[in-house]
């Protein structure tokens, strides 16, 4: 059982709380990363992370299909969850749609629309779920500080991504990014 200690009138986390909060501000740090810094090095998320966004979520989307609602408590996924989890592929099919030209005029504005749902709204719900279904407990998490926490972290990680992305040349030279089988990136240092 975790003790909880009272600091200046609040309720401080117990050792769950502040496990489940280091998990889970690991975790969704990692996965995005990744995106932050591509889209801070190149302006753009690459399509296999794009893919791994819709493969997740049509994967969360689907299972939850199959599994019943608990009697007591709200389901892990809800109707609306199943709409931000569906966004991805809806996404995938207007961007093909537009590609091969038989949805024109409209849709461009449409897409990036939907992308831009998928992006702020649908990627962080994904997130969560893969979250909550690896580490149940999170949904527990008590302490509003340490959410509050978990939110900063995980948008500090992928600020400094972005940043870090942004500015490689002060980091990395153009030979690391050759090595690794990327493009160049605008702004690499030549070494």
């Amino acid at each position: 059982m975790s003790e909880r200690v009272e600091r200046n009138g609040e309720r401080a986390s117990g050792g769950d709380d502040v496990k489940i909060f280091f998990v889970s501000a690991i975790a969704i740090s990692a996965a995005i990363w990744d995106i932050g810094f591509n889209l801070g090095a190149f302006g753009t998320v690459f399509f296999d992370k794009l893919f791994l966004i819709w493969a997740v979520s049509t994967a969360a989307f689907l299972a939850s299909l199959f599994v019943p609602p608990p009697a007591e408590e709200p389901p892990l996924v809800s109707w609306r969850g199943r709409f931000l989890l569906i966004l991805p592929t809806v996404w995938l099919l207007l961007t093909a749609l537009e590609r091969t030209g038989l949805l024109p005029g409209f849709l461009p504005t449409v897409l990036w629309a939907v992308s831009l749902i998928v992006g702020v709204i649908s990627l962080p719900y994904t997130l969560y779920i893969v979250i909550v279904a690896v580490t149940p407990d999170l949904v527990a998490m008590k302490n509003r500080r340490l959410w509050t926490a978990l939110v900063l972290v995980v948008a500090a990680v992928f600020v400094v991504s972005l940043a870090i992305g942004y500015a490689n040349q002060l980091f990395l030279d153009c030979a690391d990014f050759r090595v690794s089988g990327n493009d160049l990136p605008p702004r690499c240092a030549q070494p």
